[in-house]
């Protein structure tokens, strides 16, 4: 939830999230089936928040969370709700403006999220006061959060992003995970992956790839790998 990346691609694209987090919170639940409000989605779930940082439903719609909006705040709890519950709450309007112009957040700690809806890519970010709302193009995007980077360290993300392309213009969605586990110079503290001592470590990556309306997910937890290819999955679940 801390360094997200969009990449499209011919006749789709793929979102991938690093999530930074402190070792010490309980682990994430491998991606799976959830229904919120008679909608269906499919997330890796926070056990503490009962939320996630990233989720796609069935229309194929996602969203993606990362912690603050312009800037690093302060930490005020208690909140009214958990972030990661907002992600869910997101998929209940009908397109991003309406989520905008509707969602109350007063209570919720400041965030930002992308939403990648109907092939096109809107950013959100919630101060804490007041909400600021960006249709972006349909082009390679990196953000990185405000709360754990500094601005010259999001450019240098950006900048390792570019440099990645430059040689990789269509990327597999494997090539796209090695990148936000390996990519640009390692840095324990500032690095595509952390683990800062006694704090922060990137605990895993989750990408998720929409080409032609088939929808693949990635989870790497560093130890195991899970894969998830939708149409075969619902097929045998007989979910949707």
């Amino acid at each position: 939830m801390c360094t997200v990346s969009y990449i499209p691609l011919l006749r789709g694209f793929v979102l991938t999230s690093n999530r930074d987090e402190s070792p010490k919170r309980e682990a994430a639940l491998d991606p799976e089936f959830y229904t919120h409000s008679t909608i269906s989605l499919y997330f890796p779930k926070d056990p503490q928040g009962q939320g996630t940082w990233i989720a796609v439903s069935e229309d194929e719609r996602i969203t993606c969370l990362l912690n603050g909006a312009f800037e690093k705040h302060n930490h005020l709890p208690p909140y009214n709700r958990s972030r990661g519950l907002v992600v869910l709450e997101s998929f209940t309007y009908e397109s991003p403006f309406e989520f905008y112009g509707s969602v109350d957040l007063e209570g919720v700690e400041p965030f930002t999220m992308v939403m990648v809806w109907a092939n096109c890519v809107y950013e959100l970010k919630w101060t804490g006061v007041n909400k600021h709302f960006t249709s972006l193009p349909n082009e390679p995007q990196l953000w990185a959060s405000a709360t754990l980077y500094e601005p010259a360290v999001v450019r240098n993300k950006q900048q390792w992003l570019a440099d990645f392309l430059a040689t990789n213009p269509m990327p597999e969605q494997e090539a796209v995970v090695a990148f936000h586990k390996e990519g640009g110079i390692p840095d324990a503290l500032n690095g595509m992956r952390i683990d800062r001592p006694g704090s922060l470590k990137t605990l895993s990556i989750t990408s998720i790839q929409i080409v032609r309306s088939e929808v693949n997910i990635i989870q790497d937890n560093f130890t195991t790998v899970f894969e998830d290819t939708w149409d075969s999955h619902l097929k045998e679940e007989n979910v949707w």
